[in-house]
């Protein structure tokens, strides 16, 4: 059996991506007979310490959550009695810059770890590393010391390091010349009522093709590739699209919905729905009746977003809007038979019948093996 405790910035349900990949995570562990819990240690939901259990799937996980503006001298000590408690064989940080500060410069977190862990062996997944290469000297300085900052971690902890796509694993290896592993996500909408995912071929001769979006709108400058694509689409086939949109749409959603609204509805649009934040069972549910997803992710980006990840995991076809020249260079490592970047490949996969697939336990047990393969090397040397 491995004790493992995780730590991330937040663990506010529905809010905060990495908290939920966090708890659903844990939970499949605690379901494969380990013992798990979870330390948020800068969660701005929480005004005073709060030690709770979350439940995930039928499963209650341990949660010790510290808000953001807690002193560190006062956050030690819960994060110590909580391992005293839980004598954890592993910790995992869960890491993105901004999770651990507003600035999204964490350089003294390594230090701040190191000093609560002890003998205790460290794991970190990366599910952000650093800036890219701004223009702005403001961007350029944060990039170097959130580079410092994920190097910090590294001399502090002599951790096992993972992250989610090729992409980052180039960014982490050439900075702290390490291998970085490459461990998938999972999806952040449970699969529910598999038994009732019937076959999408009862669709195929349709007129009207259904198209759900999930998560954050794109940038203003990425939507005429949308609207471009499909008015194209609509003429080239006579099939119109019925868009879906759901989840929090961000900063550009309104200025998203507006812009389809005006160019395409009518036209290549038939319909656009607005369902904004719904339960994950909803979600699932319209995946479930909907002929394919749309992403708003990069094509080097592809393994990164855990929206997208459920709609693979639902057995969608996924749309890719934003193709870039880098797909061969860093491909997405899950289901790419379902992932097209022409909106013409739609006719051809609409033609076949993808059943959904639950990555989470393969993913939880990659873990575990890999965790477990990696201290008894470590013992080896040891000996």
């Amino acid at each position: 059996m491995m004790k493992i405790t995780f730590i991330c910035g937040s663990m506010q349900p529905g809010k905060d991506g990495v908290g939920d990949y966090t708890r659903r995570l844990a939970a499949a562990l605690i379901k494969l007979g380990h013992q798990a819990s979870v330390i948020a240690l800068y969660d701005k939901e929480v005004r005073i310490e709060t030690s709770i259990e979350q439940e995930q799937e039928g499963v209650t996980v341990p949660v010790l959550r510290l808000p953001f503006r807690l002193s560190w001298n006062k956050k030690k000590i819960f994060v110590e009695n909580w391992l005293n408690e839980y004598d954890p064989d592993w910790l995992s940080l869960q890491y993105v810059p901004y999770s651990f500060s507003k600035k999204g410069i964490p350089i003294f977190l390594g230090n701040k770890l190191s000093a609560i862990s002890d003998n205790i062996r460290w794991h970190v997944m990366v599910h952000e590393p650093f800036l890219g290469l701004g223009k702005s000297v403001k961007s350029q300085i944060i990039r170097v010391l959130q580079i410092y900052s994920l190097k910090s971690l590294g001399w502090n902890l002599n951790p096992i390091f993972h992250t989610s796509i090729f992409h980052y694993k180039a960014m982490i290896d050439g900075e702290l010349n390490i291998d970085t592993k490459i461990m998938g996500l999972f999806g952040n909408i449970p699969l529910s009522n598999v038994e009732n995912h019937s076959s999408r071929l009862k669709k195929k001769t349709s007129l009207v093709k259904t198209g759900v979006y999930f998560g954050s709108a794109p940038p203003p400058r990425h939507f005429d590739f949308f609207m471009s694509k499909i008015n194209a689409y609509h003429n080239k086939y006579g099939v119109a699209i019925r868009m879906i949109l759901c989840g929090d749409l961000g900063v550009n959603g309104k200025d998203f919905e507006l812009a389809l609204k005006s160019s395409l509805l009518n036209r290549g649009i038939q319909e656009i729905e607005v369902l904004g934040r719904i339960p994950s069972y909803k979600i699932a549910d319209v995946f479930r009746k909907v002929d394919f997803g749309i992403s708003r992710v990069p094509t080097r980006l592809l393994g990164k977003s855990g929206s997208t990840i459920s709609m693979l995991e639902h057995g969608l076809p996924v749309w890719f809007p934003v193709v870039e020249n880098t797909e061969n260079q860093y491909p997405i490592d899950y289901r790419r038979e379902l992932c097209f970047f022409d909106l013409d490949d739609l006719q051809e996969l609409q033609k076949k019948n993808f059943v959904p697939e639950n990555r989470l336990l393969s993913i939880s047990s990659r873990f575990v093996k890999e965790l477990t393969a990696h201290a008894e090397k470590q013992n080896e040397a040891i000996i």
